[in-house]
């Protein structure tokens, strides 16, 4: 963990260490596949950013490139791989997954594929970015995501990339379960 200190804006006046607005933060520090520290981008404020790892393949984050989501192990930039769990944009009883670095971006299916996208504010998108977070399908311990829009179906992922699908095999189950971190 990175203790610190900070303040929500950029300019003062007057020494900035005498300023009585800092406050004190935390952030959690990941590693490297070489071992040296990945700090992430700084917490913005409001919910704390996780990430997903994926049950059957431990070492691989949710993240998305070129706005695709898949997973991945080594994230870089780790950003890529955080995310933050707001109510749902259909309301309460579901969860949005708010891209970390890129505010005002979510997770949303279409035609099957999950992807990373703005929000257009269309009543399609809340649908489509939204999801029922469930006890993992393969370890109660994990996560599982419903789609809103077609009940039944769970984020999963399929040769790495992500899609939201039906489940009928262990294997579908392992694939569509995911460990906060």
């Amino acid at each position: 963990m990175l203790v610190y200190h900070d303040r929500s804006y950029k300019d003062i006046s007057g020494d900035p260490l005498k300023d009585p607005n800092r406050r004190t933060r935390v952030q959690k520090i990941y590693w490297k596949a070489d071992g040296t520290p990945d700090f992430g981008i700084p917490v913005a404020d409001g919910l704390t950013p996780i990430r997903l790892s994926s049950y059957n393949f431990p070492d691989r984050f949710i993240r998305h490139w070129d706005y695709r989501a898949k997973i991945e192990p080594n994230v870089s930039p780790l950003a890529d791989s955080q995310f933050r769990v707001v109510t749902g944009l259909t309301g309460t009883g579901t969860v949005s997954l708010e891209s970390a670095n890129f505010p005002g971006y979510f997770l949303r299916h279409k035609n099957n594929e999950v992807w990373v996208e703005k929000n257009d504010g269309t009543a399609q998108f809340a649908s489509d970015a939204s999801f029922t977070a469930r006890a993992g399908l393969a370890d109660s311990a994990g996560v599982s995501y419903e789609s809103f829009t077609l009940p039944g179906r769970c984020i999963r992922h399929y040769n790495y990339l992500l899609y939201v699908q039906a489940l009928s095999t262990a294997t579908d189950r392992a694939d569509a379960t995911y460990y906060t971190q």
